[in-house]
Protein backbone atom coordinates (compact mmCIF):
# COMPACT_ATOMS: atom_id res chain seq x y z
CA UNK A 1 0.00 0.00 0.00
CA UNK A 2 2.87 2.42 0.62
CA UNK A 3 4.36 1.33 -2.31
CA UNK A 4 2.12 2.54 -4.18
CA UNK A 5 1.52 6.23 -2.06
CA UNK A 6 5.00 6.81 -3.30
CA UNK A 7 4.41 5.80 -6.84
CA UNK A 8 1.16 8.28 -7.11
CA UNK A 9 3.81 10.98 -5.01
CA UNK A 10 6.62 10.67 -7.49
CA UNK A 11 4.10 10.58 -10.52
CA UNK A 12 2.24 13.78 -9.50
CA UNK A 13 5.58 15.37 -8.40
CA UNK A 14 7.27 14.96 -11.97
CA UNK A 15 3.56 15.61 -13.89
CA UNK A 16 3.34 18.90 -12.52
CA UNK A 17 3.66 21.48 -15.13
CA UNK A 18 6.33 23.65 -14.17
CA UNK A 19 7.96 25.80 -17.32
CA UNK A 20 8.69 28.40 -14.39
CA UNK A 21 9.36 27.27 -11.09
CA UNK A 22 12.88 27.39 -9.46
CA UNK A 23 14.71 24.16 -8.23
CA UNK A 24 14.03 23.33 -4.71
CA UNK A 25 16.07 24.86 -1.91
CA UNK A 26 18.10 22.84 -0.08
CA UNK A 27 19.72 25.99 2.36
CA UNK A 28 17.19 26.56 4.87
CA UNK A 29 16.64 26.74 8.70
CA UNK A 30 13.29 25.99 9.98
CA UNK A 31 11.42 26.06 13.79
CA UNK A 32 7.99 24.79 14.80
CA UNK A 33 5.04 22.47 15.90
CA UNK A 34 5.54 18.66 15.85
CA UNK A 35 2.78 15.81 17.13
CA UNK A 36 3.31 12.54 17.37
CA UNK A 37 0.52 10.39 17.05
CA UNK A 38 1.58 6.62 18.65
CA UNK A 39 -0.61 4.22 17.74
CA UNK A 40 -2.96 1.60 20.24
CA UNK A 41 -1.78 4.56 22.49
CA UNK A 42 -3.07 7.34 24.83
CA UNK A 43 0.19 8.32 24.78
CA UNK A 44 0.15 11.49 22.26
CA UNK A 45 3.63 13.94 22.37
CA UNK A 46 3.60 17.60 21.21
CA UNK A 47 6.20 20.45 21.29
CA UNK A 48 8.62 21.54 18.65
CA UNK A 49 11.08 20.96 16.40
CA UNK A 50 14.35 22.59 14.78
CA UNK A 51 15.60 21.65 11.33
CA UNK A 52 17.81 22.32 8.64
CA UNK A 53 19.56 22.10 5.71
CA UNK A 54 22.95 23.35 3.84
CA UNK A 55 24.73 22.30 0.80
CA UNK A 56 28.47 22.01 1.15
CA UNK A 57 29.02 21.21 -2.66
CA UNK A 58 26.46 21.20 -5.50
CA UNK A 59 25.33 18.15 -4.98
CA UNK A 60 26.45 16.92 -1.26
CA UNK A 61 23.99 18.71 1.90
CA UNK A 62 24.25 18.44 5.15
CA UNK A 63 21.08 18.28 7.45
CA UNK A 64 19.48 17.81 10.87
CA UNK A 65 16.76 18.32 13.01
CA UNK A 66 15.86 18.18 16.90
CA UNK A 67 12.26 17.34 17.97
CA UNK A 68 11.53 18.26 21.70
CA UNK A 69 8.19 16.92 22.68
CA UNK A 70 6.25 15.73 25.73
CA UNK A 71 2.72 14.38 26.99
CA UNK A 72 0.99 13.92 30.38
CA UNK A 73 0.07 10.24 31.50
CA UNK A 74 -1.04 9.49 35.13
CA UNK A 75 0.13 13.30 36.05
CA UNK A 76 3.27 12.68 35.56
CA UNK A 77 4.68 14.19 31.83
CA UNK A 78 7.31 12.07 29.55
CA UNK A 79 9.52 13.64 27.53
CA UNK A 80 9.98 12.12 24.15
CA UNK A 81 13.00 13.19 21.72
CA UNK A 82 14.20 12.96 18.41
CA UNK A 83 17.71 13.81 16.72
CA UNK A 84 18.79 12.85 13.45
CA UNK A 85 22.24 14.43 11.48
CA UNK A 86 22.41 13.85 8.22
CA UNK A 87 24.60 13.46 4.84
CA UNK A 88 22.91 13.56 1.63
CA UNK A 89 23.70 13.94 -1.87
CA UNK A 90 21.02 15.38 -4.77
CA UNK A 91 20.73 15.20 -8.34
CA UNK A 92 18.46 17.23 -10.78
CA UNK A 93 16.03 15.36 -12.45
CA UNK A 94 14.55 18.39 -14.21
CA UNK A 95 15.25 21.99 -13.81
CA UNK A 96 13.07 22.19 -10.85
CA UNK A 97 13.01 18.54 -9.68
CA UNK A 98 15.31 16.53 -7.70
CA UNK A 99 16.04 13.52 -6.32
CA UNK A 100 18.06 12.59 -3.53
CA UNK A 101 19.36 10.26 -0.62
CA UNK A 102 20.39 10.48 3.22
CA UNK A 103 22.63 8.50 5.58
CA UNK A 104 22.27 9.71 8.78
CA UNK A 105 22.83 9.33 12.41
CA UNK A 106 19.66 8.71 14.66
CA UNK A 107 18.66 8.88 18.20
CA UNK A 108 15.61 8.40 20.35
CA UNK A 109 15.56 9.40 23.62
CA UNK A 110 12.03 8.07 25.94
CA UNK A 111 12.57 8.41 29.63
CA UNK A 112 14.70 4.87 30.20
CA UNK A 113 14.81 4.07 26.72
CA UNK A 114 17.73 5.87 24.75
CA UNK A 115 18.82 4.22 22.07
CA UNK A 116 21.08 5.33 18.48
CA UNK A 117 21.49 4.02 14.95
CA UNK A 118 20.87 4.92 11.23
CA UNK A 119 18.56 6.15 8.57
CA UNK A 120 18.06 5.87 5.08
CA UNK A 121 16.03 8.15 3.10
CA UNK A 122 15.33 8.26 -0.63
CA UNK A 123 13.13 11.48 -2.12
CA UNK A 124 11.92 13.36 -4.76
CA UNK A 125 11.66 17.31 -4.08
CA UNK A 126 10.02 19.91 -6.53
CA UNK A 127 9.30 23.32 -6.77
CA UNK A 128 6.18 22.92 -8.84
CA UNK A 129 5.52 26.75 -8.95
CA UNK A 130 7.77 29.75 -7.86
CA UNK A 131 5.83 29.36 -4.29
CA UNK A 132 5.31 26.13 -3.99
CA UNK A 133 7.65 23.19 -2.89
CA UNK A 134 6.63 19.76 -2.60
CA UNK A 135 8.91 17.03 -0.95
CA UNK A 136 8.29 13.12 -0.41
CA UNK A 137 10.20 9.96 0.07
CA UNK A 138 10.71 6.78 1.96
CA UNK A 139 13.03 6.77 5.05
CA UNK A 140 14.49 3.43 6.71
CA UNK A 141 15.13 4.14 10.64
CA UNK A 142 17.29 1.45 12.60
CA UNK A 143 17.44 2.12 16.45
CA UNK A 144 19.61 -0.43 18.13
CA UNK A 145 16.78 -3.30 18.31
CA UNK A 146 13.99 -1.53 16.75
CA UNK A 147 13.52 -0.34 12.36
CA UNK A 148 10.75 1.55 10.91
CA UNK A 149 9.87 2.65 7.50
CA UNK A 150 8.61 6.00 7.35
CA UNK A 151 6.70 7.36 4.65
CA UNK A 152 7.20 11.21 4.20
CA UNK A 153 5.31 13.89 3.01
CA UNK A 154 5.82 17.71 2.88
CA UNK A 155 4.92 21.15 1.30
CA UNK A 156 6.38 24.59 1.74
CA UNK A 157 4.63 27.71 0.65
CA UNK A 158 7.49 30.61 -0.17
CA UNK A 159 5.87 34.07 0.56
CA UNK A 160 9.03 35.48 -1.16
CA UNK A 161 12.02 34.00 -1.98
CA UNK A 162 13.54 33.61 1.71
CA UNK A 163 10.49 33.07 3.79
CA UNK A 164 8.22 30.27 3.82
CA UNK A 165 5.64 27.89 6.27
CA UNK A 166 6.22 24.21 5.89
CA UNK A 167 3.59 21.38 6.72
CA UNK A 168 5.03 17.65 7.23
CA UNK A 169 3.82 14.43 7.88
CA UNK A 170 5.71 10.98 8.83
CA UNK A 171 3.75 7.49 8.82
CA UNK A 172 4.93 4.24 9.89
CA UNK A 173 3.19 1.34 11.33
CA UNK A 174 3.71 2.02 14.78
CA UNK A 175 2.92 6.12 14.62
CA UNK A 176 2.14 9.89 12.40
CA UNK A 177 4.37 12.90 13.08
CA UNK A 178 3.04 15.86 11.98
CA UNK A 179 4.59 19.23 11.79
CA UNK A 180 3.95 22.78 11.19
CA UNK A 181 7.07 25.33 10.65
CA UNK A 182 8.30 28.55 9.37
CA UNK A 183 11.30 28.48 7.11
CA UNK A 184 13.96 31.10 6.12
CA UNK A 185 16.25 29.83 3.48
CA UNK A 186 19.55 31.75 2.33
Amino acid sequence: MKVSKIALLAATVISVPTAYAASPDFNYVEGGYAKIDVDNSDYEPDGFKVSGSALVGKNVFVNGSYTDTSDEINNSDIDFNQLSLGLGYRMAASSNTDVYGVVSYEEAELEDYDENGYGLTAGIRSRVTPNIELDGGVSYIDLDDDDDTYLNLGASYYFTPEAAVSVSYRTSDDNDIMGVSARYSF
